[in-house]
């Protein structure tokens, strides 16, 4: 939201720029997080996930985005969650805010939801094996392609008369 001297508060518009710079520091903090969620979840943190990532799916298949959606963000904040650093955390959660419209847009955009369900399988898959290297790097390229959509998107849209 953006407060403009005498006028009432609007939707700000998504900025190219701004949104490259928030997903590059999203994808680091979820990197570094997925490969300390990897060493340090319990069996119970990877039931967990595995039962969010059967939600999403099953979303998926009904066409339910937006709980889809909800689903995606419980993902993202538990792999940070499991990571057990409260400052990775605090980091990540003064971030969430100012993607989460975007990470929405990005959901929408042609082929992009069938391609996170398998980025996310893949995720899961690594965290599981309790690949940290791999769990990083899957994450960390989940998020910033998920961040060259919205950009791209933007971008097509803006080129459109």
């Amino acid at each position: 939201v953006e407060l403009q001297l005498n006028r009432s508060a609007v939707v700000a518009p998504l900025r190219r720029d701004e949104l490259t710079e928030l997903f590059e520091a999203v994808s680091g903090i979820e990197r570094c997080a997925a490969e300390l969620a990897a060493i340090r979840m319990t069996a119970h943190d990877v039931e967990r996930l595995e039962a969010l990532q059967m939600r999403i799916e099953r979303h998926h298949r009904r066409g339910e985005l937006r709980d889809y959606f909800e689903v995606n963000q419980q993902i993202h904040g538990a792999i940070v969650g499991f990571a057990r650093n409260s400052v990775l955390k605090a980091s990540h959660d003064a971030l969430l805010a100012r993607v989460e419209r975007a990470r929405l847009f990005a959901l929408s955009a042609d082929g992009r939801w069938e391609e996170s369900v398998r980025e996310h399988k893949q995720i899961l898959a690594a965290l599981k094996a309790r690949d940290a290297e791999r769990a990083g790097q899957l994450l960390a390229h989940h998020v910033r392609r998920t961040g060259d959509v919205v950009a791209d998107t933007l971008t097509q849209k803006k080129a459109t008369p």
